[in-house]
């Protein structure tokens, strides 16, 4: 397939209200309220995803919510005071060590 015959997705700018626990609730084109789960959390090892639902830094329903697409760009009303809207989930690995203390493999 040439690159003259792809079909690349619009890429689409909205504003997250929450990013808490891999799911980010946003304002959609419509204005209404929309639910997506941070990039990267189904690809995370299962064993590592049931630590971090059990520390409470991963929702327990999260693979209900779709994942964010890709052609979507996600940014805070205000960045100064909720810092920077990150459409894909934190690095597993240094989160777990930061709470644990040690390497979780």
């Amino acid at each position: 397939m040439s690159n003259s015959t792809k079909s690349k997705k619009e890429r689409v700018y909205l504003t997250a209200v929450t990013i808490e626990c891999g799911i980010i609730t946003l304002i959609n084109e419509d204005g209404e309220i929309a639910h997506y789960r941070q990039r990267g959390i189904q690809r995370i090892d299962a064993k590592k995803r049931q630590l971090l639902i059990g520390y409470g830094f991963l929702h327990r329903n999260w693979n209900s919510v779709p994942e964010l697409p890709s052609n979507y760009s996600i940014c805070f009303e205000d960045e100064f005071i909720q810092g920077k809207a990150r459409a894909s989930y934190p690095n597993p690995d240094k989160l777990l060590e930061a709470l644990t203390g040690k390497r979780i493999h």
